[in-house]
């Protein structure tokens, strides 16, 4: 039964009282254990199912709890929604049906209750509640060769039905087939790894505090784009609740590209370190990444400082912005905090910082305390030379969080997580090398110079789009004067020089993406000797 048709029975009422008096109501249960199985027949009896909503717990192993207020497993309000925003299908309907046990002297005994349902109370309707449809430890033992072998999902259904009677959905089964795919143990966990790539491990008193990981696919990818590399951690990856980083460069189609996985206990300086090290070690030479990028934790950029000092460090400016708004409500002020963050001159950057001041000293001594002697490292008027490809965020790698955390649960051991990471890192490399195949078969057509055709014929289909709409701007760009090697431009009230002889321009967008800008591309069309 679909969860959808849920919401049309609101004006159904069904009372199961008759029953919860014979069974639960006139007796008293002299220990939690005996009340349990009570309720596991009302339940079976009813086609019902209660769950704790409030409870004492007592640290007695007879008498578990004081007291507990059981509701109907489909008793839970639906949040409310926007009219604009597509429902989802919910198995809560708010059912009223509760009822109160208490414990009294050495007995439990039943208080107040309500035993009248919004819904059908059927077997069929249950399996709207996935508590219906969940298998017991033995029984997913029993059937695991069914679940991860057979490859038709309707048929692993048939055969849960058959042996449970259990009706298991489409969704059950992939939940089902990824927890219990991975049966080995930690250390054939490992020996895959080091067979598909390199391994580094931390321990400490016999136990390991970090792990990193580096596929030789990940290697080779990191020897092709090691320029900037975007290093976040995120949590609720395993039951250790170690914490997963990942370091990540762009490719040259603009995507995120996971080159080392590395899991650590905690967060600290030390920890970061002991990563970065190790990813010296793993990748050989890492003189050629010139930038990397971060949020505002202050142990990830003193790790780089400590393991990579010729780098440039710059954090994101989401967290950035994000972390100056926290500190005041004034929406006029936010408003200039963000535009600090995000002017492209000094002359503007010092604007705003004195609109500040005057508005909010406490702000500004705040700033000028904490962040003005780093504005290098957040502030783009400061960092416009510092090569970035882009990532003025970690908006690559937090996509990349969001991708993993669909393949693990929290509820998964620290080798599964991992060996799922390298599950998932193999499969993103098959797709990616699957579409760089399909682009590069395309052909394409410009409304653009036949001088720029050769050019943009030998981009990627991201670094075309991006001189594309730096041509649409060349139009603002006026050449002043030339003197020799050089041109010199001006540009909406800026003023910047080409290199002719290196191909190279003063402006922040070449030196922080490095594609043609818009005074290259003049330059070009002008030059017919320039290639």
């Amino acid at each position: 039964m679909s969860t959808e048709g849920a919401s049309c029975s609101s004006e159904i009422s069904v009372d199961v009282s008759d029953a919860f008096q014979r069974i639960m109501l006139n007796k008293r249960f002299g220990s939690w254990i005996e009340f349990d199985n009570a309720l596991k027949d009302f339940h079976k009896i009813t086609h019902t199912h209660y769950v704790h909503a409030e409870s004492r717990l007592l640290k007695d192993v007879r008498y578990k709890y004081l007291f507990v207020v059981f509701r109907c497993t489909f008793g839970r309000k639906r949040k409310s929604e926007g009219l604009n925003v597509n429902k989802k299908p919910s198995k809560f309907l708010n059912c009223q049906s509760m009822f109160r046990v208490r414990l009294e002297g050495q007995q439990y005994v039943i208080k107040s209750y309500n035993m009248s349902h919004n819904h059908p109370c059927t077997s069929s309707w249950m399996v709207c509640d996935p508590f219906s449809r969940r298998l017991s430890a033995e029984e997913k033992e029993n059937l695991k060769p069914v679940i991860l072998h057979c490859q038709s999902t309707d048929e692993v259904i048939e055969s849960i039905k058959e042996r449970t009677g259990k009706q298991v959905t489409a969704a059950d089964v992939k939940n089902l087939k990824a927890e219990l795919s991975t049966g080995w143990t930690r250390k054939q966990v490992l020996q895959i790894m080091r067979q598909n790539g390199e391994v580094r491990e931390h321990a400490e008193n016999g136990c390991i505090t970090a792990i990193c990981f580096s596929s030789y696919d990940q290697i080779r990818l990191y020897n092709q784009y090691p320029e900037v590399v975007c290093i976040d951690s995120t949590y609720k990856t395993n039951n250790k609740k170690y914490s997963l980083f990942q370091l990540v460069v762009t490719d040259n189609c603009g995507r995120g590209r996971t080159v080392m996985f590395a899991w650590t206990q905690k967060e600290k300086r030390a920890d970061v370190t002991w990563i970065l090290d190790k990813f010296k070690e793993i990748m050989g030479d890492t003189t050629k990444t010139e930038t990397f990028v971060m949020d505002c934790a202050r142990s990830e950029s003193a790790a780089v400082r400590i393991t990579h000092g010729h780098a440039n460090i710059i954090l994101c400016a989401f967290h950035v912005i994000r972390a100056f708004r926290k500190k005041t409500t004034d929406k006029i002020l936010k408003t200039y905090l963000t535009r600090l963050v995000t002017a492209e001159t000094v002359g503007r950057f010092n604007q705003y910082y004195r609109i500040i001041n005057r508005r909010d000293r406490v702000i500004g001594q705040y700033l000028s305390r904490y962040w003005m002697p780093r504005k290098a490292m957040w502030a783009r008027a400061f960092y416009g030379s510092v090569l970035t490809l882009g990532n003025n965020t970690n908006n690559r790698v937090e996509s990349l969080n969001r991708q993993i955390k669909r393949y693990v649960r929290k509820s998964d051991s620290l080798h599964k997580c991992m060996y799922k990471a390298f599950k998932w890192s193999s499969m993103t490399f098959s797709r990616k090398s699957i579409e760089d195949e399909i682009v590069s078969r395309r052909t394409y057509s410009y409304d653009a110079p036949q001088r720029l055709i050769p050019l943009l014929n030998m981009l990627t289909p991201f670094a075309r789009c991006k001189v594309l709409y730096e041509l649409k701007k060349m139009r603002f760009v006026n050449c002043e004067y030339e003197s020799g090697e050089w041109l010199f431009m001006a540009d909406r009230g800026q003023h910047y020089e080409v290199d002719l002889s290196i191909c190279q321009c003063n402006c922040s967008t070449f030196n922080m993406c490095r594609y043609p800008c818009r005074h290259l591309l003049l330059a070009y069309v002008k030059r017919r000797n320039l290639t």
